[in-house]
């Protein structure tokens, strides 16, 4: 084999090997969607960055047929430590999305109760204590 088909050869390795950790880098770098439930009643979730979804959309979805409504509770951009709230008053099997926004770091998703404490998972936290 000649010098120059063994630079080719050499250097279509390393261009492939480059282009695998380019893309291993890549898609570490993005965040796992946050997916969390409470009590089967509220199922609550955050979009990342992906194909047809701007960043940090939340989204909470009725899970029950029981009367009670449903929300979820997050936070944009840490350090900031405002808390939002996304209700879904739509009944069973239906969805409510936020419009999109910061990235969200801390998430709960509860359920509305009458004449007591409402029902809430805990706090989904990417990568810090919440306060």
């Amino acid at each position: 084999m000649s010098n120059i088909r063994r630079w080719i050869a050499r250097s279509g390795v390393a261009v492939a090997g480059a282009g695998l950790a380019v893309g291993i880098v890549a898609s570490g770098s993005a965040f796992a969607d946050m997916d969390i439930y409470n009590s089967g009643q509220s199922h609550a979730w955050r979009t990342g960055s992906g194909v047809g979804y701007p960043n940090g959309v939340a989204a909470v979805m009725d899970t029950a047929s029981d009367n009670n409504s449903v929300y979820t509770s997050y936070n944009r951009n840490y350090p900031d430590s405002e808390v939002y709230n996304l209700h879904n008053r739509s009944g069973s099997g239906t969805t409510a999305y936020s419009n999109g926004g910061g990235r969200i770091w801390d998430m709960k998703s509860c359920t509305s109760l009458d004449l007591r404490p409402d029902d809430c998972s805990d706090w989904w936290t990417d990568n810090h204590d919440h306060g």
